[in-house]
């Protein structure tokens, strides 16, 4: 009797161990949404509802929204288009057809559709603000799509397929795609009627916000029924808003395991960080960004060409002096990178070259009162102070965005010019040219950019595409509107046992590709 209720007891205390393992089990491991959280470092102290595809401005914001909503298809790590929300792609004559993946369905279990799609690429249409490529040129040029219920002929869909009908520009319709600009929203995501994003946890991402928080400190959350999901991927991310001279030293004390691609750590400190300790992680681009000074529509009314040519050499020979002794910088000539599909060809580098090196620097420019603003380069007190001492006169800050638009404003909160970083690419890229074109890179206004633009992706002729965006290169650094300092790669650091798995040819930055061994 003694025996059998001890028995009893035994097996008890086994089933409750059991049950407690699998219990162990289940939300550790299995459930998707389990500890531990990776903790990132993000330039942003906003609530999510500031990000929208509509209206990509910066760098954050693009990483923000790719790990949250997804395009229709993507990039793989060699630059070539492959399957994104859509399983797989096809031409039928001169319609490209979107096959829908199906069972994919947001965290609350609504399922993505081929209207989900195109009511998500009418939304942009009316709003109107992509700078990464114009999407109504290509399929509804023709029509004023002023709410989500009016038709657009281009733009069709049925119960499993997204059908575009594009009358011209299809060899850059797939690659268009890939950018964060034409991602998908649900439906039920979107206001009808402003048509702002009104829910950011039913998302098409890896990624959805489980918390928000007006300060920017928001909490995503892996949805597992996304086909970029896996179990070893972060199941929660916690966004940390950090200030410009922060980061470097909170992941040095361990409070953050994460700084990504847009930090504002410059890729010098990251990499000088890297070095510091063997339980620190580094990622890598190529030199796919480039310094460089942009003279604003202000600058260029103000200061003639001998005088920009001035001012640029004078600010390119300071910050090199300084970026010379950086690891990862390179002296650069051109705004794409040497060998890039942008790049200039031998003659023409040649005479840049020699326009650069040859130009004597006239001495009146140091007493002008110039207005020089570096913008998304991190903490840049030192390069500041560099530069007063050459510019005593100058009003030198830091902050703000580019001017998109018109590049002809005047006011006196406008710069002569900007000092930047961005991502200018290694191949043909149409989200990076048409950014540029916005941001004002090149020698081309709002109207002559729209033009430029027509014509180039109207070429079937790579051969010839690549030849006109070689002599507006050409041209833009002939005339100085743009002065290229150096070439420099974006960098990214994890902390084991945290693993990255990061693209070299793109400066993204999914969540999805970090791992834990």
């Amino acid at each position: 009797m003694r025996l059998g209720r001890f028995a009893s007891f035994a097996l008890l205390c086994f089933l409750l161990a059991a049950a407690a393992s699998a219990l162990f089990y289940f939300r550790i491991i299995e459930n998707p949404l389990a500890p531990p959280v990776l903790r990132v470092s993000f330039p942003s102290d906003q609530p999510a509802q500031v990000f929208d595809p509509a209206n990509i401005q910066l760098a954050p914001e693009y990483i923000f929204l790719e790990n949250i909503f997804s395009p229709l298809v993507e990039f793989n790590r060699e630059g070539k288009v492959i399957a994104g929300l859509a399983d797989r792609f096809e031409w039928r004559g001169s319609d490209l057809i979107f096959h829908i993946r199906k069972n994919f369905k947001t965290i609350d279990g609504h399922p993505i559709t081929a209207r989900d799609a195109a009511l998500s690429l009418k939304r942009l249409l009316i709003l109107s603000k992509s700078t990464q490529g114009n999407l109504r040129s290509l399929v509804c040029e023709d029509q004023n799509i002023q709410s989500l219920a009016t038709e657009c002929k281009g733009i069709q869909f049925n119960s499993e397929e997204l059908i575009l009908k594009p009358k011209k520009f299809r060899h850059f319709l797939l690659p268009l795609l890939t950018s964060m600009d034409f991602a998908v929203i649900p439906e039920g995501s979107i206001d009808p009627q402003t048509l702002k994003i009104i829910d950011y946890r039913n998302t098409t991402g890896p990624y959805y916000v489980e918390k928000n928080s007006p300060t920017g400190n928001i909490v995503l959350a892996a949805n597992p029924s996304h086909y970029h999901f896996t179990h070893s991927i972060p199941k929660r991310v916690s966004l940390v808003p950090i200030k410009s001279d922060e980061s470097i030293q909170r992941f040095g004390k361990g409070e953050i395991d994460h700084l990504t691609t847009v930090d504002f750590a410059r890729s010098e400190q990251v990499i000088s960080l890297s070095k510091s300790s063997s339980e620190y992680r580094l990622h890598s681009t190529i030199n796919i960004r480039t310094l460089m000074s942009v003279f604003t529509g202000k600058g260029l009314k103000t200061l003639d060409r001998k005088q920009r040519l001035s001012i640029g050499r004078a600010i390119k020979q300071s910050l090199w002096e300084y970026f010379s002794t950086k690891s990862g910088y390179e002296p650069t000539y051109q705004i794409f990178p040497v060998f890039s599909e942008g790049g200039l060809d031998k003659q023409q580098a040649s005479k840049i070259r020699e326009l650069y090196d040859n130009s004597p620097i006239q001495p009146e420019i140091f007493k002008l009162p110039l207005k020089i603003r570096l913008v998304r380069l991190g903490n840049t007190s030192d390069l500041v102070e560099k530069l007063t001492r050459v510019f005593p006169k100058a009003e030198i800050t830091a902050g703000g965005v580019p001017t998109f638009g018109e590049t002809a404003d005047m006011s006196e909160s406008v710069p002569h010019l900007f000092i930047c970083g961005p991502d200018m690419g290694f191949l043909e890229d149409m989200g990076s040219i048409s950014y540029g074109i916005a941001a004002g890179h090149f020698d081309l206004n709002s109207k002559t950019g729209k033009e430029w633009l027509e014509q180039y992706q109207n070429m079937d002729n790579k051969e010839e595409r690549l030849k006109m965006l070689k002599e507006l290169h050409f041209r833009t650094l002939e005339k100085v509107i743009t002065v290229p300092i150096a070439d420099f790669p974006y960098t990214a650091l994890v902390r084991k046992p945290w693993r990255i798995h990061l693209p070299t040819l793109f400066a993204n930055n999914p969540l999805w590709l970090i791992n834990r061994d």
